[in-house]
């Protein structure tokens, strides 16, 4: 059976709830071998607890394109970018089901990655079809989570750090989010572009 110790942050949840505010937990995936068992045993697990303490928004795996071990194991058979697909299917489906049966419409942010390690490459290869595979269903998302860190280079101006997406280079991952609309693998709610809501 898996056991979690999330009380530590319920308090927290709690007093930000009471304010009115809206709180966004990412359910990590590091240090974990995991399987699709487990995964959505331990994802039903922890949005049956945050529920309760009035969470709505979740995202799952923090920077999934780290490749290091704290932040993301690959799954036997599988790249990294086609875990983190797997793992937010299963999330995605998981985090739904428990909030219609809380009672409520759960959010589920995609992808949160890090500005380094090639988000884009990283993104384009998520969304692409399993090897052997031709074709396969879009990713259904609510909104796409990213962290646009960028330390040499001021933020008007795009990233010179090779693979590195700060927040001076975002036009060029909304490129990517655009392409993959339109190619079909990604889709939204509403079926609405997804860049043109940003914009």
């Amino acid at each position: 059976a898996l056991h979690y110790r999330w009380t530590k942050y319920d308090r927290g949840a709690q007093s930000a709830t009471q304010q009115g505010m809206s709180v966004y937990i990412t359910l990590g995936c590091g240090d974990t071998p995991w399987t699709a068992k487990s995964f959505q045993s331990y994802i039903t697990m922890a949005v049956r607890h945050f529920d309760k303490e009035g969470v709505s928004q979740y995202g799952v795996c923090n920077e999934p394109n780290q490749n290091e071990p704290e932040e993301l194991e690959a799954m036997p058979a599988e790249s990294l970018p086609q875990t983190y697909r797997t793992l937010y299917q299963i999330g995605y489906t998981a985090i739904k089901a428990r909030g219609r049966l809380d009672g409520q419409d759960n959010l589920l942010y995609f992808f949160e990655g890090s500005s380094s390690n090639n988000p884009r490459e990283f993104l384009q290869q998520v969304l692409a079809c399993p090897p052997g595979v031709s074709t396969c269903p879009a990713l259904l998302m609510n909104y796409v989570s990213f962290h646009p860190y960028q330390l040499t280079t001021p933020p008007t101006q795009p990233s010179t750090v090779p693979g590195q997406v700060g927040i001076g280079s975002l036009p060029e991952l909304e490129q990517t989010i655009e392409a993959g609309y339109q190619a079909g693998q990604i889709t939204t709610v509403d079926g609405q572009d997804p860049v043109k809501e940003l914009a």
